[in-house]
């Protein structure tokens, strides 16, 4: 699990990164979108961290990248469980 977690936080990490400097480099302004789905709707084991991954990135991002004109989101799906499932 940890191995999954680090290799989708070095990724997305990456992606960000390489964005950034391309609008940077070309003095555009723009928008990264951060983006994650769970599609085991049966088994919701390091959704909640991988949000707060994403999450995490998303905020630090915006605040850094905001002087460069380049805003950042990010679109992370809640978990909700009902009483049943509790």
């Amino acid at each position: 699990y940890i191995d999954h977690l680090s290799s989708a936080a070095r990724f997305l990490y990456t992606y960000g990164q390489v964005g950034a400097e391309r609008f940077r480099a070309r003095n555009k302004k723009g928008v990264i979108v951060n983006v994650i789905s769970h599609d085991n709707h049966e088994d919701f084991t390091g959704v909640e961290s991988m949000a707060a991954l994403v999450s995490g990135f998303t905020h630090s991002w915006a605040k850094e990248l905001t002087p460069f004109n380049i805003r950042v989101g990010g679109v992370i799906p809640s978990v909700n469980h009902t009483k049943e499932e509790l």
